[in-house]
């Protein structure tokens, strides 16, 4: 009884350890980010980012298959065939017999090896020239998804800073609203204070409850869109480390409009430009002759019976060159000449929107983040002025001077202007983060 017991204590334990091991497998993962350490966490779990990246290292595949076409190609060859009815020639009436003489076997084997030296090829030119001008371009996008993905990151990791700050504000505002409350109930109990004040202030306190729910409402979508940005799972709790508020030095940084030359999609349309310029090349290749060098070498033997030790195999070698001339394909290259033209003019049709546009855009959002700049300095004086009115009509209510309405219009002022201070700082950040995007930082 004793060992029965024991046994059953030592599977209990050990069935106990498994549940806590599987619960802690199972438990949420929790995560406290920076703004640097959620950029990196996107850059490499982020989708796009694999697929880009895998289609850098298939354009240096692609390089290195357009390579391969100015490299000697040698083939072994070998074939059987069995003649049903044999092959004849016909001689002449003059020639022995004359009509329909059969020739060969029944059986033909021939083995060779076959090898090709393309000496001239504009084609192979123009193609190895397109795929090393595609792989820059490919890794110019994967430059570009980075750069979206960085500045998509950080200005979701705003959104989330900026709903907790909305939290804090009306979390605050409500526990000043309950301590408003607390007091007029004292008052009103004293006889200093009326009815109407403390269901006014009661009704403050249900609005400002109010607002804090949905305050609270706000964050889970925005976490929600961060994580999703992060490639992490939705059960992840995720605590942010860096605070919304500026530092003098973000204030101090101006953009420079010559650095839009860095602009990734700018590059992209310009090798496009390049790109369309060498796809046309290829097309005209067509037109010229190709200049090959060729070697054979073969093993062939005929007989009518599979006795192969018996066999006369008779080896037959050659080399020559071989020029291929284009006469006429039925328009055919004309018509491809005249869409890669059309290709390239589009090309550059795109790159000069591109540049027009991205000057144009940049001197928006310069006004846009020097207004954002003025509305910062704005509402932190109306914060400081919005505090003193709130401490002042605090005073004079406390004197019998001023009404429960205007101690309540005051405090509402104050919320609002420190709201709009937060919201401010976090379109000033997510506007310098556009520009960024604009001249091709990745990083700050």
């Amino acid at each position: 009884m004793t060992s029965f017991m024991q046994q059953f204590v030592f599977l209990l334990a050990a069935f106990c350890l498994m549940a806590s091991g599987l619960q802690a497998q199972t438990s949420p993962l929790a995560l406290s980010l920076s703004e640097n350490d959620a950029v990196v966490l996107a850059l490499r779990n982020n989708a796009d980012i694999s697929v880009a990246s895998d289609q850098v290292r298939r354009a240096d595949l692609q390089v290195r298959e357009a390579k391969g076409n100015f490299m000697p190609r040698l083939t072994l060859t070998g074939n059987y065939t069995r003649n049903i009815d044999r092959p004849v020639i016909f001689f002449p009436e003059s020639f022995g017999l004359g009509g329909a003489t059969k020739i060969g076997a029944d059986n033909n084997f021939n083995a060779y090896l076959d090898l090709t030296v393309p000496l001239y090829s504009r084609y192979n030119i123009f193609a190895r020239s397109y795929a090393q001008q595609n792989f820059p371009w490919q890794r110019e996008q994967l430059r570009q998804i980075r750069q979206t993905v960085t500045a998509d990151v950080k200005k979701a990791y705003y959104v989330c800073l900026l709903a907790t700050e909305t939290v804090r504000v009306r979390e605050k505002a409500l526990h000043h609203a309950e301590n408003n409350h607390l007091l007029i109930v004292e008052k009103t109990a004293r006889g200093v204070a009326t009815e109407f004040d403390e269901t006014s202030a009661r009704v403050r306190v249900a609005v400002f409850r109010n607002d804090l729910l949905d305050a609270r409402d706000h964050v889970v979508p925005a976490q929600n869109a961060l994580k999703l940005l992060l490639g992490v799972p939705p059960e992840t709790t995720i605590s942010l480390i860096d605070s919304l508020y500026l530092q003098d030095y973000e204030l101090m940084l101006i953009p420079d409009a010559s650095e839009l030359t860095n602009n990734s999609v700018l590059r992209q349309r310009e090798q496009q430009v390049l790109l369309a310029q060498w796809q046309t090349g290829m097309a005209r290749a067509a037109y010229y002759p190709v200049l090959s060098g060729t070697g054979t070498y073969q093993y062939q033997s005929q007989q009518n019976d599979f006795r192969f030790s018996q066999y006369q195999w008779v080896l037959t070698s050659a080399v020559g060159l071989r020029l291929q001339v284009p006469l006429f394909n039925g328009m055919i290259t004309r018509s491809r000449v005249q869409q890669s033209l059309l290709a390239e003019g589009i090309a550059r049709i795109e790159l000069n929107h591109a540049c027009g546009y991205n000057e144009a855009r940049f001197a928006e959002l310069v006004s846009r983040l020097n207004y954002s700049k003025e509305r910062i300095a704005v509402q932190r004086d109306n914060i400081q002025l919005a505090e003193k009115a709130v401490k002042l009509v605090k005073e004079r209510y406390h004197y019998g001077r001023a009404s429960l309405l205007e101690v309540n219009s005051a405090e509402l002022d104050y919320v609002s202007a420190r709201l709009s201070y937060f919201q401010s700082i976090a379109d000033y950040k997510s506007k310098y983060c556009d520009i960024q995007l604009l001249v091709g930082h990745e990083n700050p």
